[in-house]
């Protein structure tokens, strides 16, 4: 009888430490929202210490550091998250963003690539690896990650632009206004600027 009342008093005490543990976590993303992002991953990383292959406060531990630009710190994060849960394509689309800011294309090329192999059905994916090409020179890629992009949503204004601006530097004026045109349509100011500039030999048609 003493040993089913033991037991009885560590599964309530493991209960109140669960419910005690939510509260911090509750708290620490209302501090994300109020964007006290050095007060939030405090409490996340207590939570990290305690339960280390939770994902949930790593990802926003990730998170609140890529917000306060300390991009290697988020990076370990992530990194952890995709050898804990390596079919989660969002832990690599997030590195890949990283390793593009801080100017390590190659990696970032791979970890995009990466989350792409793993789900073909994001188009926010195809959109900044094609972004992602089109800064780095490769317009052909970019154009080919674009086109997949705009299948799953086209009218996505991002990736309509910046196919305009791909074919554009691959000499197809004529579609590049195209695209341009139906972003700027759809309320795009910046492709409203490429069409004044560079479409006045391809008009919109209304």
């Amino acid at each position: 009888m003493k040993f089913l009342l033991f037991l009885i008093f560590l599964a309530n005490a493991a209960v109140a430490q669960q419910q005690e543990y939510l509260v911090e976590s509750n708290n620490a993303l209302k501090l994300m929202e109020e964007k006290k992002y050095e007060e939030a991953i405090s409490i996340f990383s207590f939570l990290v210490d305690k339960y280390p292959r939770y994902s949930t406060y790593r990802y926003h531990r990730a998170l609140s550091y890529s917000y306060l630009l300390k991009y290697n710190e988020a990076l370990a994060d992530y990194k952890i998250l995709a050898q804990q849960l390596s079919d989660e394509p969002e832990y690599y689309f997030q590195a890949g963003a990283l390793f593009e800011k801080i100017e390590k294309p190659d990696s970032a090329e791979w970890y995009y690539s990466k989350a792409i192999s793993l789900t073909q059905e994001d188009y926010q994916y195809y959109s900044q690896r094609g972004t992602f090409y089109l800064k780095q020179g490769l317009y052909s890629k970019a154009v080919s990650d674009l086109d997949a992009s705009i299948r799953l949503n086209p009218n996505h204004l991002s990736s309509l632009h910046n196919r305009g601006n791909a074919l554009s530097k691959l000499g197809n004026k004529k579609k590049a206004c195209e695209d341009w045109c139906l972003a700027s349509s759809l309320g795009s100011e910046m492709s409203k600027k490429q069409v004044e500039k560079n479409c006045q030999q391809h008009p919109c048609t209304k």
